[in-house]
């Protein structure tokens, strides 16, 4: 499995980066996790927009899916690509996604989608993959996801803050990609959010092979909630930054 980072920001980025996404590949099967703003420049920036087979979304705050319609729309009209696009998203939130498309002006662009819903915690295949999505604990509805490969495991959280189904999900991860947010503990787990030291604990308990944090937001520096996360962890933390490859 290999996963490239094309963003890293919470819904404040900084000057010139963009908000959420990656790209997940196994044997050239190319999925994007999360569209937040930026992420269609991103994507053609690095030529990858021809190589896309489907879109997975976490949940549907801004910073996560802003850039949905321009990559939808990229990856299909742009490039000349005949079948719809598959957007994968949590229960219920098909409606709710119809319902902002066609606010602002963009049913079109349902014409070239073919979206789906993953039901909590029954895997499915995508491509290569074997993806469960948990239910996490956020302000939507919001999926913790766990793909497995060729004998490997990489799970990512989107917004979550600390729930059973997301402590079920890590153990013996080979990658664990994770928000760590700058705030409070009382205040991010109301808001549904993970911090640093948290985290760490955490992944350390579960026997987590390796962490790398995002999503990151006004406050701390990434690089100083990695060395926060570093010392729960007991191992070195990445903190993610665009451009970032990593093969699992």
């Amino acid at each position: 499995m290999e996963l490239f980072i094309l963003g890293v920001e919470s819904p404040y980025p900084r000057r010139g980066r963009a908000t959420l996404g990656y790209t997940l590949m196994q044997e050239g099967f190319l999925l994007v996790l999360e569209t937040g703003f930026g992420i269609h420049r991103r994507l053609a920036e690095e030529g990858l927009l021809d190589r896309v087979e489907g879109i997975l979304l976490s949940h549907l705050h801004c910073d996560h899916s802003a850039d949905l319609p321009a990559v939808i729309l990229g990856v299909t009209v742009g490039r000349g690509r005949k079948e719809p696009l598959p957007v994968y998203l949590p229960p219920g939130e098909v409606a709710r996604l119809r319902e902002w498309l066609c606010a602002c002006g963009f049913a079109f662009v349902l014409e070239h989608t073919d979206l789906r819903e993953l039901a909590y915690d029954e895997p499915t295949a995508i491509g290569p993959f074997r993806v469960t999505m948990g239910r996490a604990a956020h302000s939507l509805p919001a999926g913790i996801f766990t793909f497995t490969a060729a004998g490997t495991k990489f799970v990512y959280t989107g917004d979550t803050g600390d729930c059973p189904p997301l402590r079920a999900a890590i153990p013996g991860a080979d990658l664990l990609l994770a928000e760590a947010t700058p705030l409070r503990p009382e205040e991010a787990a109301v808001k549904g959010h993970l911090t640093a030291p948290a985290l760490g604990e955490m992944a350390r308990a579960a026997g987590v092979r390796r962490l790398v944090i995002t999503h990151f937001m006004p406050g701390e520096e990434p690089a100083a909630l990695a060395e926060k996360a570093t010392v729960a962890f007991g191992a070195p933390v990445t903190a993610a930054e665009e451009g970032l490859h990593l093969v699992i």
